[in-house]
């Protein structure tokens, strides 16, 4: 049995690529502007090319149909070479991303730490398995070329959709702007321009998209001075940081609060996260539904579409006195929307939602609720233990209670009735 040629490859295509790194007049220049805090987010793409290039350049020196034991990329291989280097690539681009934001974010007062985006370990495993499962490495070689890079500047792709979200969230105005590459493609001439956020916020939107060989960019920058995006109101600047340090403390401790539940309250967020399964569906908006002085509510089922899926009908008002009807339904399901203004509101609006979703059409299956905590300014935890509490005596059917803070998921609670 041959040895193992994996740490040697390793050791290899890292010292070359290394080697290339330190050589490349780019990046040492894009070193140099963000030591002097004039980088820009055009940067980032630019770093994230030369940084392709560099890896793309080691792999084709060092893997070769003639390198390769019997001419094949086996998967301990690809396991112990391929994937540890991309991640490294991931890791380079990331780490410059959150430098470059980080100065873009101070120089126009906003104090916002960027985020780090996510590896793509999907797309990783995809470039492991179609190595490893060609006869003959030649018929995949040309994955050492321009995907590398590609796979690279996408890397910054998630870096920028990631912390225009984080910015929109914080009630930042916050644009998307594509820049087409010189001579580009009719796709990407159609997609260049300036976007609003929530235009272009839905999963797989063309707008952050690349194609093989694309070198559009995309970038988002946000208002100096803050709007909320949802209510129109205007920020100070001290309100503004007062804002920001808080939804900043809420986003990172979100996953950490600490629930005293009634036994009849089940948390059921995780469920939701990774497990429910709804299907694609569509907002359909039902005949004699006001757009204007509806927004809360179409801005809610989009939000819901995004997250979790499933088909959600904005229901018209009732004029029938008496009638009961909530705000949508969810699949065919009751859904009911508040938002609290205050925190002592919380009892006799949640009341009013388990009615509103109980007695429709002598409901007896349950439903939903969406409760939306934007305007309330106490800490989370407080909010979503006095939620649990209120849910289970004011609960007439099955219900699952969702939390939200502006377009961040706070909490899913369940009721179900003891016996």
């Amino acid at each position: 049995m041959s040895n193992d040629i994996s740490p040697t490859l390793l050791r290899v295509i890292i010292k070359d690529f290394k080697r290339y790194c330190n050589s490349s007049r780019r990046l040492l220049d894009i070193m140099k502007k963000i030591e002097k805090g004039t980088a820009t987010q055009s940067d980032m793409y630019d770093y994230a090319a030369k940084i392709g290039e560099c890896l793309s350049k080691a792999y084709k020196k060092h893997l070769t149909s003639k390198t390769l034991p019997n001419g094949r990329m086996y998967w301990n291989i690809a396991k112990s070479v391929v994937g540890p280097t991309l991640t490294n690539n991931y890791t380079l681009v990331n780490n410059t991303a959150i430098q470059i934001q980080k100065l873009i974010n101070e120089s126009n007062n906003i104090g916002i730490n960027p985020l780090k985006s996510t590896l793509n370990t999907d797309r990783v495993d995809g470039f492991m398995n179609k190595m490893a499962n060609a006869d003959n490495f030649d018929d995949v070689a040309y994955l050492l070329n321009e995907p590398i890079v590609n796979f690279t500047l996408s890397v910054v792709d998630d870096f920028i959709r990631e912390n225009a979200k984080f910015h929109y969230d914080s009630g930042l105005k916050t644009q998307i702007i594509r820049i087409s590459a010189h001579k580009c493609c009719k796709w990407c001439s159609k997609l260049a321009g300036t976007y609003d956020y929530e235009q272009v916020s839905n999963k797989g939107n063309d707008v952050f998209r690349r194609h093989e060989n694309c070198r559009c960019t995309v970038l988002f920058k946000s208002d100096k001075y803050m709007q909320n995006v949802h209510s129109k109101k205007e920020y100070s600047k001290d309100e503004l940081k007062e804002l920001v340090k808080t939804h900043q403390l809420n986003y990172k401790k979100s996953t950490k609060i600490k629930t005293h539940l009634p036994k009849n309250v089940e948390d059921i967020t995780s469920y939701y996260l990774n497990e429910l399964k709804l299907g694609k569906g569509n907002v359909i908006i039902e005949k004699g539904v006001d757009i204007k002085s509806h927004q809360d509510e179409i801005n809610t089922a989009k939000w819901l579409k995004e997250k979790f899926g499933g088909e959600i009908k904005i229901l018209a008002e009732q004029t029938i006195e008496g009638a009961v009807t909530p705000d949508f339904l969810w699949n065919g399901i009751p859904l009911e929307l508040k938002t609290m203004n205050s925190i002592k509101s919380i009892d006799k609006r949640l009341r009013k939602a388990c009615k509103q979703v109980a007695y429709y059409n002598s409901n007896k299956i349950g439903g939903y609720i969406i409760i939306d905590v934007t305007n309330l300014k106490e800490d989370d935890e407080i909010i979503i233990n006095e939620i649990a509490k209120r849910l289970s005596d004011r609960a007439k059917c099955p219900i699952d209670l969702i939390i939200k803070r502006r377009n961040n998921l706070l909490k899913v609670f369940s009721y179900r009735k003891k016996v």
